[in-house]
């Protein structure tokens, strides 16, 4: 079979996506995939690249939808030792999110790389976003509008969409969009409605895995998500794929 490569929603020329001035398409992240699908990139990228895959993956269905082909069910084992690309765990997202540094301030900040308007982290305008991400109210213009404006103008209809990696700063590790833009998938399989297991002792970087769950966790928010998603984490079902939510490949150090 064969994943689709190029299966984002957000193309120039694909109403209602709105392809934004001066931005290059090839610079835009992924989305609508599944997670079995960055699984499979992950380590499609390793072969090329001459590492080790790090997942087994047996694809168990395939689904096709507009030209598009997804894999929706796959049983996933990571490799121990495996050098290769992989996902984040959530440990790992969230580290990276807050800035690397649990004594820094930035650590504490609701947005990752920019503090937050004072009283605000409820709502779903925020302009403290908008030095460092994309989100509902200002993916027009990279300023955070008012909800009547935005209605008015049906901005959020219009300009529909993800924009090129890089355009806002940088949080303290120098990565960018880690809030806003798209939400990204990390490895793992978690049940939110099940209180975790925690072992007691302290652990490294733990993945949480409950078989009895099929939702995936991600981190970070969209384009279209509200500022209270965007400093969050949530969880969609592994067969899932849609505008906002993409992801972002990491590796182990040597």
């Amino acid at each position: 079979f064969l994943v689709d490569s190029r299966p984002s929603f957000c193309k120039p020329n694909k109403p209602p996506y709105h392809c934004f001035e001066g931005e290059k398409q090839e610079r835009r992240p992924v989305e609508g995939i599944t997670f079995y699908d960055a699984l499979w990139y992950c380590n499609v990228l390793s072969r090329k690249t001459g590492l080790e895959p790090v997942y087994k993956i047996k694809v168990i269905e395939v689904t096709s939808v507009n030209f598009s082909s997804h894999i929706t069910d796959a049983e996933v084992e990571m490799i121990p030792g495996a050098n290769g690309y992989r996902l984040p765990t959530l440990c790992e997202a969230e580290y990276a999110m807050r800035g690397g540094d649990p004594n820094a301030q930035d650590w504490d900040y609701l947005f990752s790389g920019a503090d937050s308007e004072p009283g605000r982290e409820r709502y779903s305008i925020n302009k403290g976003l908008d030095p460092v991400g994309w989100y509902q109210y200002n993916n027009k213009t990279g300023v955070s509008g008012t909800s009547d404006s935005d209605q008015e103008n049906n901005t959020y209809y219009k300009y529909k969409g993800t924009h090129e990696v890089g355009e806002k700063k940088t949080n303290r590790l120098g990565l960018f969009d880690m809030s806003g833009n798209v939400s990204e998938y990390c490895y793992g399989k978690i049940d939110w409605a099940k209180k975790p297991k925690y072992p007691g002792e302290l652990e490294i970087n733990p993945v949480r895995i409950d078989e009895t769950g099929n939702n995936r966790p991600s981190y970070g928010g969209s384009w279209n998500s509200g500022a209270i998603s965007v400093h969050s984490f949530a969880d969609n079902p592994d067969s899932y794929f849609t505008d906002g939510i993409g992801f972002r490949v990491v590796r182990s150090v040597d």
